[in-house]
């Protein structure tokens, strides 16, 4: 049976208008990158022979662009599906030559100008200001409220601080910091006008959209041999046990109230590895205790990596979990922080970075 035409296409709002007709015809590549690290990307690279993007269709910077990438007789034939990659607002423009072309720039984070001079660059810009009596979630709204995107807050349990300081930081990165180095154990993500907050435990916690296996010729999720979506071109994986530690001790003296306080927590059974040392502010021994399993988690995270890059998959998001079959040692379940999704001459890919969750640790 012959494999369907694969098409794959993109639909682009500019400022609530579809240009995606008068777009095709200049269209080179597009390439989406949706990430739990920092905020979303698009990048678009137009042909422009007769200098139109370079003059009358030169794109306002901080416009808005709505992009969703379009697939037909992808999996069977006849068949249509589509993947949202959400609000963006142009960022760079740049024009190369003697080639002619022009790529635009855009990321999910609202950038200062006139048509977004209410919310700005709020979610970018470094400040400086401190945080006293208050919680993670009154922090988050208040951000979301300055930058007028819509809080998603996804945490079992709030956090309090007394007191925390975001210097010189801008506020996705002050959330980030929060989540990755204070201990909190949550992700940050900003996204089509959303700023999401949620748990890494329990983001890894999910059900897998999808299983991954090589290039065998068995094919992916136990179908046929034709390079379908989701079938890999390339792999790699990197397992670094010396990062791999038995426990965390956290210590902080807290000068105002005369205190010491200090929390050693275990990785589970592990009986071989080093033992993080973190000498990290906190407010009581029930914080300290919290920091602790935060920092052990994150440090042995990182231990099993990888890459993947496949035929174009649609399913393929950060935040969502695959499940890895027979890649020997590294199989496993594996949460997504990073997928690219690329459409050019070569036709449509997607690329991923992995994490191993805690399943085989």
């Amino acid at each position: 049976m012959t494999a369907p035409a694969r098409r794959a296409s993109l639909r682009l709002l500019y400022d609530s208008k579809d240009i995606s007709a008068d777009l095709a015809p200049y269209l080179k590549s597009f390439s989406f990158t949706d990430s739990f690290e920092a905020a979303d990307d698009l990048q678009i690279t137009l042909a422009d022979p007769m200098a139109l993007w370079r003059n009358s269709w030169f794109p306002d910077k901080g416009a808005t662009l709505k992009a969703t990438l379009c697939v037909a007789d992808w999996t069977d034939e006849g068949d249509t599906a589509e993947l949202y990659c959400g609000q963006f607002f142009i960022d760079e423009i740049t024009a190369q030559g003697p080639e002619s072309t022009v790529t635009i720039k855009a990321r999910s984070a609202p950038v200062g100008n006139k048509k977004n001079a209410s919310g700005g660059d709020a979610m970018r810009t470094k400040k400086t200001r401190a945080w006293e009596a208050t919680t993670l979630k009154t922090i988050a709204a208040q951000i979301a409220a300055e930058a007028k995107v819509q809080l998603y807050f996804n945490l079992a349990k709030d956090i309090s601080y007394q007191r925390r300081d975001q210097k010189e930081l801008s506020d996705l990165a002050f959330l980030q910091r929060l989540g990755w180095e204070d201990g909190g154990d949550f992700r940050v993500k900003l996204t089509d006008k959303k700023l999401i907050v949620a748990s890494q435990a329990d983001l890894e916690k999910t059900a897998s959209a999808a299983t991954v296996k090589p290039p065998d010729g068995k094919g992916n999720d136990g179908g046929s041999a034709a390079a379908g979506p989701g079938r890999l071109s390339t792999w790699s994986f990197t397992s670094s046990a010396n990062r791999q530690y038995r426990a965390c001790k956290v210590s902080w003296y807290d000068a105002r109230k005369k205190k010491n306080y200090s929390a050693t927590v275990q990785a589970g059974t592990q009986e071989t590895g080093q033992t993080l040392v973190v000498n990290q502010r906190c407010e009581s021994q029930a914080d300290a205790e919290r920091i602790a399993r935060s920092r052990l988690r994150q440090a042995n995270m990182a231990t099993v990596k990888g890459s993947l890059t496949m035929i174009g998959d649609i399913r393929m998001s950060a935040g969502l979990n695959i499940d890895l079959e027979g890649f020997g040692v590294f199989d496993g379940k594996y949460f997504i922080d990073t997928a690219t999704h690329t459409v050019d001459g070569s036709g449509y890919k997607t690329s991923l970075q992995i994490h191993r969750g805690k399943d085989r640790e």
